[in-house]
């Protein structure tokens, strides 16, 4: 769960950049 979750933030953050 806590994997998942970095990983879309992430992926969420770089996108929004």
């Amino acid at each position: 769960m806590m994997f998942d979750f970095r990983h879309t933030f992430n992926f969420d953050v770089i996108v929004d950049e």
